[in-house]
């Protein structure tokens, strides 16, 4: 018994599943841990941890992150193909788009430990997944879609989790950022690793009739989830509010039909003619647009959509920074410290808030949600800034008059019911 008891101990520790099921209670785990100990302050705090440097503050995790690239680089340097470079080059250009998209109001840095976990977490994942099932008899369409599926149900049940022991609310968009996890674990697997299956763009279906040709194929596959997750991510960072999960769902699926529809359109020459009329002819439409009333700032308000400088942003809440860019924002009941630290970093003297609400008596205590003009005490710039909340369409007024007496004003603006102090 003693001499067999070490070989089955080995055995357990090589069970490729078991460490596919330990990547998996980490992943529920650690975000547990996080919440109920309190402990993400002291971890963004890490993340932003700085050394002196000949009189420079360096940050430390970009340092570390660089230094553990660099010997990667070098240990596989003999294995580097375009292909590869490639994938990275796609990976890292969709964790911008996530970084710009979401969690505006926190203000994170591309290297927030706690903000990255769940890409790292979840592409980590995926790749055991295949580590643990990967047969050369299995479809390997199939796996793709199991991948994807098992650790979003993972993710699933550490937000339901989290939410009933913490009293956290269940935020989808982590499920999101999850869900760009793992694509970010298939690319790795079938375009750099390519141990564990392997796919080719070159393979796609060109001019099949038939859509179940595209799932099969692997490489299609991963970009018809690409697709999903970043229509996933974008909506789920707009309609944060948990009040708003139904919208978030039916417009993900939404949206995500109707770029499969055109994405299948484009197989037939039909499709392809009027898919590129008319492109060309919104594309047109906008530049005249742009090029008419760029001095104007906000030329038009509704309920449904606002055009800032012939630029209409549908259905979604309004950001207009102090030097002109504009952005689409997610929603918030509530005018808090939070929002206010974040319009801080762009130093405004003026914040215009449009607002269809009168007051909000959950709104945080140094910002008043009345209608009116208070003064709001930045510790940030260690001075105040006036912020004016008013009517969405008196806001927009306000701030076009603000904005042709060269004040320093930032615009806030509702654009739905919802948004800025609901």
């Amino acid at each position: 018994m003693s001499a067999r008891a070490p070989g089955v101990f080995k055995r357990i520790l090589a069970n490729r599943v078991l460490h596919f099921a330990s990547i998996g209670l980490v992943c529920f785990g650690v975000p547990f841990v996080l919440v109920t100990r309190g402990l993400q302050a002291s971890l963004r705090a890490f993340s932003h941890l700085t050394l002196p440097f000949f009189g420079f503050d360096i940050p430390f995790i970009p340092v570390v992150e660089v230094l553990m690239a660099a010997l990667v680089l070098l240990y596989v340097r003999d294995k580097i193909t375009k292909r590869r470079v490639y994938a990275c080059l796609v990976m890292f250009a969709v964790f911008l788009f996530s970084w710009f998209v979401t969690d505006v109001y926190l203000y994170l840095s591309l290297y927030d430990i706690q903000a990255n976990y769940h890409y790292a977490a979840y592409g980590l994942m995926t790749v055991l997944f295949f580590r643990a099932f990967y047969r050369e008899d299995r479809a390997q369409h199939k796996l793709i879609y199991a991948a994807f599926a098992t650790c979003m149900l993972i993710s699933l049940a550490d937000e339901g989790a989290q939410r009933v022991a913490s009293h956290r609310v269940f935020d989808l968009n982590d499920n999101a950022k999850d869900a760009l996890g793992v694509v970010m674990g298939l690319i790795v697997v079938h375009f750099i690793m390519t141990k564990y299956g392997t796919a080719d763009l070159k393979s796609i279906p060109k001019g099949e009739k038939r859509i179940g040709e595209y799932v099969k194929n692997p490489a299609s596959a991963i970009v018809i989830l690409g697709i999903f997750t970043l229509i996933f991510l974008t909506v789920s960072a707009l309609f944060s509010d948990p009040s708003y999960w139904y919208v978030t769902v039916l417009c993900t699926f939404l949206l995500f039909a109707v770029a499969m529809a055109l994405l299948y359109a484009t197989r037939f020459k039909m499709g392809r003619r009027a898919l590129s009329t008319v492109i060309v002819i919104l594309v047109l439409a906008q530049v005249v647009s742009v090029f008419v009333y760029w001095d104007d700032g906000i030329v038009f308000h509704s309920s449904c959509v606002t055009v800032y400088r012939g630029v209409p942003v549908p259905f979604c809440d309004v950001l207009v920074y102090p030097n002109g860019m504009v952005r689409p924002a997610d929603k918030h009941h509530i005018f808090n410290s939070e929002i206010m630290g974040f319009f801080a970093n762009y130093a405004p003297s003026i914040i215009v808030v449009g607002s269809n609400r009168h007051g909000d008596p959950n709104a945080d205590v140094n910002v008043d949600a009345k209608y009116g003009s208070y003064l709001a005490y930045s510790s940030q710039l260690r001075r105040n800034i006036q912020v004016v909340t008013t009517s969405p369409e008196e806001a927009c007024a306000l701030y076009n008059q603000y904005r042709q007496e060269g004040k320093n004003v930032m615009l806030a603006l509702h654009a739905t019911c919802g948004g800025f102090f609901y």
